[in-house]
């Protein structure tokens, strides 16, 4: 009913053509296609969970984004969605506008995680993880990774060149000891070497789980 519903609302926007509709992750993989731009994937599903159909289809499909649409705000589920390979993490009880504006954005390219709820969830656990000292420029480029901008992106904004950007990565990547910028990103969220609140989003910085 959740399912049907959305879709009958999403179909009101002008710019969003919902193409499938889904009721498990098997469902999921066989709506997987080169054209279809973004997923909304809840993580609770029969079959196959939302985790594992989005970790498939974003090693199928890279230039599908993926937002996760949940009831759960739960630590290890954040972390494994991004992992996983999603580009967002949006609360059930999210506004209809405004989950028309993430995906809009989403599928712009920018990474959605609402600073309330990523703070929430990684407060206290910077224990586990050192909080590993970076340069002003590592964390400028950790911060363009949150927003889920390319090397290119990166290297535009920042006003260096795409061989500059792939050294300030490579450095954090042996400063945290991970393999890619997905990990790199999930070490400086969780360790607080980078801090949510302090990213511009532009018009992302309005979502939160409030």
């Amino acid at each position: 009913m959740i399912a049907d519903g959305l879709q009958l609302v999403l179909r009101r926007y002008p710019g969003i053509v919902v193409v499938g509709v889904g009721y498990n992750g098997s469902d999921a993989l066989r709506l997987a296609k080169d054209d279809v731009d973004v997923f909304l994937m809840d993580l609770r599903m029969p079959e196959l969970d939302g985790l594992a159909a989005t970790r498939a289809i974003a090693q199928q499909y890279p230039n599908t984004q993926i937002i996760a649409l949940t009831t759960f705000s739960d630590r290890t589920l954040i972390a494994d969605c991004l992992e996983a390979g999603a580009h967002g993490y949006v609360l059930k009880d999210v506004q209809t506008d405004n989950l028309v504006q993430i995906i809009r954005l989403v599928h712009s390219g920018h990474m959605v995680w609402p600073p309330s709820l990523v703070n929430a969830v990684t407060a206290g656990s910077s224990a586990r993880l050192p909080a590993v000292p970076v340069t002003e420029r590592e964390q400028e480029v950790l911060r363009c990774l949150a927003r889920g901008l390319s090397n290119k992106e990166i290297a535009d904004a920042l006003k260096i060149t795409e061989s500059t950007v792939k050294n300030h990565l490579s450095n954090l990547y042996g400063k945290f000891d991970v393999r890619d910028r997905v990990q790199a990103l999930m070490y400086a969220l969780v360790s607080g070497v980078l801090n949510f609140d302090a990213i511009d989003y532009g018009v992302s910085s309005r979502f939160s789980s409030e």
